[in-house]
C-alpha cells in the first residue's frame, strides 16, 4: 500500500468500464473514459479531508484502494475496493483491507476502526 498519486487515476477509471466492478462498487456511469480520469485525477490531487484514501499495489500494478473515513482522530471506518472485477475471488481485497488495518492501527494510532459488509 502506498499513497496515492495522480497517475493512479487511469486505472481506477479504467475499472469504470467494468459494468460488474461498477454495480457492486455502486459507481455511476460516467459519459466517457477521459470524464472519469478526470474526475479521478481531481479527488487525488485534492482529497477531502475526512478520507485517507491509499492504493493497494502488486509491484507496480494498481490492485485497489483503501479508504479510513471519519472526523474523528481515533476512530475511521474502513473501506476498499479491488479492480477489475476479473480480480475478484483472488485475495486482493483480504490484502488490502489487512494492510489498511495495519496503517490505521500502526501509522494513524487509531483505537477503534470499524466495517460494514454489504
Amino acid at each position: 500500500m502506498r499513497p496515492m498519486v495522480v497517475s493512479d487515476a487511469e486505472s481506477f477509471a479504467s475499472w469504470a468500464v467494468d459494468p460488474v466492478f461498477r454495480a457492486h462498487a455502486g459507481w455511476p456511469e460516467r459519459s466517457s473514459i477521459d470524464e472519469s480520469v478526470a474526475w479521478w485525477r481531481a479527488l487525488i490531487a485534492r482529497p477531502r479531508p475526512q478520507l485517507i484514501r491509499r492504493t493497494a499495489v502488486s509491484g507496480e500494478d494498481v490492485v485497489g484502494y483503501v479508504d479510513l473515513h471519519g472526523e474523528g482522530d481515533e476512530t475511521r471506518e474502513l473501506g476498499f475496493v479491488t479492480g477489475p472485477s476479473g480480480r475478484w475471488g483472488q485475495g486482493w481485497g483480504t490484502l488490502a483491507a489487512s494492510a489498511g488495518l495495519v496503517y490505521g492501527f500502526e501509522t494513524l494510532e487509531l483505537r477503534r476502526i470499524w466495517a460494514e459488509a454489504v
